[in-house]
């Protein structure tokens, strides 16, 4: 089945204002995007809704329509008010499949007519307006197919300095959920820093791309918070979580004030549920300009969500959210801000009955002609409990289903709190919508060296991990281990991070051998003997090898403490694919004996994230 997006019917009905009730005299359809034939219709009756084609010209019309497996649509609009038809119905589309042509009569009130090819892999139709004296208006279109292409927005870059960039199209992108409000509707507020950096390192773990932090409840009927507490309660927890994870931080706030304070200490975006429609200086703080008495801030990236609360509704929940987002679209452009850098949210949720909530996710892909990465946020809410009779923590299961149909329908961010369940619903989903083997894999690297300034090169092998194309997401602490093979060499330092990258398996070991060259590593040198710099590909999900060169997971992951207990720290319920053992499981198997903690947990910081934190 095709959908034609409901606002472009809007704009051929617009058009058709200007000529009905006409009575329509010429008809063109069009074959790969040229004009095949012109088809007189007759008004038989003398009712300026009721069109019969001429008899001579029907079979043409069905073998038209036949060979190239085309539909045609007829589009209408009547604004004449008569007992048949009062003045309330103002809109409909009728679809006549091919062969559906019975008796040469289309009984249908004419304004548009619209071919459309079924065959082409991304449908493009031509709508032609029938005028009074045969004038015709020509409009080309793109139309949402069920089962959308996933057209590739601009990369949005978070940064600086990473720059890290995803690819719109290419997955699904995981948004995880930390609450620093106490009323928060799904009743996860935390307000400890260090329980916030905890399950801000588990989610990352479990597969986020991105972590969402909120001091101020949005949920339905929620207390105004003053810009000084919402500070208050989130400038701990974001400083806790910047230093705990690699990972983009957005923030979630409408108020200007908050956003520039939380940009300055290391927040990558701002998540605004009102659309910039709140706090008229927020574009600005997004913007990267400078309100009086505020510091500048840097252009960043921003989600811009569609709330109908207090707004009226129109009949059609998807034209209110394009109309809102296009509102927010404007307020953005005129502001100046590079459209590239926003990302729309249509606003699951907010201020919708539950069978709008429900209408809004069936027709989600009629937003991607906006043009802009779609995230959506449908976990755990009411609407999911409503139809599941289950409280908020029982709504996992109905969370996964709205995931996927999401992703289905061209979400290319689903904002979650249980990361496990819907890291692996997006990872199935993905697989059946999108590609599968993916193009990019989460990959697990061990760094060891025990000669010169341990810390430094470590960072320095970071930033050129980053630089090579492998997002580092997760870093472990430092551990200083004693020597393996050969004891008589110093103390190595040890440590894992989790990454992601498009970089094969065989290209990543390359990069970690350009690195380790340049530290100063001899590779003729005794095997197990003192070096500057050792990175080893530990595991790369969903492959395994086993050459000469290279072996995934590493032969030796299983034996040696070392690996285990930086690599448990940051994947403890990662799975040894053979063995059928988590790290966590792995690690209590080995002595960790002489194995200590090197310096703080942030030691990465400087390298990734240089002036946040610490």
């Amino acid at each position: 089945m095709i959908r034609i997006p409901q606002a472009l019917i809007d704009e051929i009905v617009e058009h058709a204002r200007e000529d009905l009730p006409n009575e329509a005299c010429g008809m063109i359809t069009a074959i790969d995007g040229a004009p095949v034939a012109a088809y007189r219709l007759s008004n038989a009756e003398r009712n300026p809704y009721r069109y019969v084609i001429d008899p001579a010209q029907q079979l043409i019309i069905e073998q038209h329509i036949q060979a190239s497996n085309q539909t045609l649509f007829a589009i209408y609009h009547s604004h004449v008010a008569s007992e048949a038809r009062p003045s309330g119905t103002d809109r409909n589309m009728a679809v006549l499949p091919p062969g559906d042509f019975k008796h040469g009569q289309l009984i249908y009130p004419t304004a548009y007519y619209i071919l459309v090819s079924l065959a082409d892999a991304t449908p493009v139709v031509r709508a032609f307006r029938i005028g009074r004296r045969g004038g015709v208006r020509e409009i080309r279109i793109q139309v949402v197919a069920d089962r959308p292409d996933f057209p590739a927005p601009t990369p949005v870059a978070f940064g600086p300095p990473r720059h890290t960039r995803f690819a719109w199209g290419a997955r699904t992108y995981l948004m995880g959920v930390i609450n620093a409000s106490p009323d928060s509707f799904s009743g996860d507020g935390i307000a400890d820093p260090k329980a916030a950096a905890a399950i801000a390192r588990r989610m990352v773990s479990e597969g986020v791309d991105l972590i969402d932090i909120g001091a101020a409840s949005t949920r339905p009927g929620h207390a105004p918070v003053p810009p000084e507490e919402e500070w208050e309660r989130l400038a701990p927890v974001l400083s806790a979580v910047r230093s705990a994870v690699a990972v983009p931080i957005t923030v979630d706030t409408s108020k200007a004030s908050v956003a520039r304070r939380a940009l300055a200490a290391g927040a990558d975006a701002i998540n605004d549920t009102n659309g910039l429609r709140a706090d008229p200086a927020l574009v600005e703080a997004i913007g990267g300009g400078r309100e009086k008495n505020a510091p500048r801030t840097r252009p960043t990236p921003a989600v811009l969500m569609h709330n109908q609360r207090g707004r009226p509704f129109s009949g059609d929940v998807i034209a209110d959210v394009r109309a809102g987002l296009r509102a927010s679209l404007k307020l953005a452009r005129d502001a100046g801000v590079d459209e590239r850098r926003l990302i729309l949210d249509p606003g699951f949720g907010f201020g919708w009955e539950p069978a709008q909530n429900l209408e809004l996710l069936r027709r989600l892909g009629e937003l991607r002609d906006l043009g802009r990465p779609l995230l959506i946020g449908t976990s755990r809410k009411s609407t999911i409990g409503l139809v599941l009779e289950r409280a908020e923590a029982e709504r996992a299961w109905g969370t996964a289903a709205t995931v996927a149909l999401a992703i289905a329908a061209g979400a290319d961010i689903v904002r979650v709190h249980d990361v496990r369940e819907m890291a692996e619903v997006a990872r199935m989903t993905d697989a059946v919508v999108r590609r599968w083997p993916p193009a990019e894999r989460r990959v697990w690297l061990g760094l060891g060296g025990n000669v010169g300034d341990r810390l430094a090169v470590f960072r320095r092998a970071l930033a050129g991990l980053e630089a090579g194309g492998v997002a580092v997401q997760l870093v472990s602490a430092v551990y200083e281990t004693p020597p393996w093979g050969i004891v008589d060499q110093p103390c190595f330092a040890n440590a894992a991070l989790q990454a992601r990258t498009a970089l094969a398996p065989h290209d990543l070991l390359a990069l970690a051998k350009r690195l380790e060259a340049a530290a100063g590593r001899d590779f003729a040198a005794p095997r197990n003997s003192a070096r500057p710099l050792d990175i080893d590909l530990l595991h790369v999900e969903g492959v395994q090898l086993e050459e000469p060169v290279l072996t995934l997971p590493h032969l030796h992951l299983h034996e040696r403490a070392f690996v285990l207990v930086p690599l448990a720290e940051i994947a403890p319920e990662l799975r040894h694919p053979r063995l059928g053992a988590t790290m966590l499981e792995l690690r209590a198997a080995v002595s960790d004996a002489g194995i200590e903690p090197l310096g703080e947990l942030a030691w990465w910081l400087p390298a990734l994230r240089p002036g946040a934190g610490h």
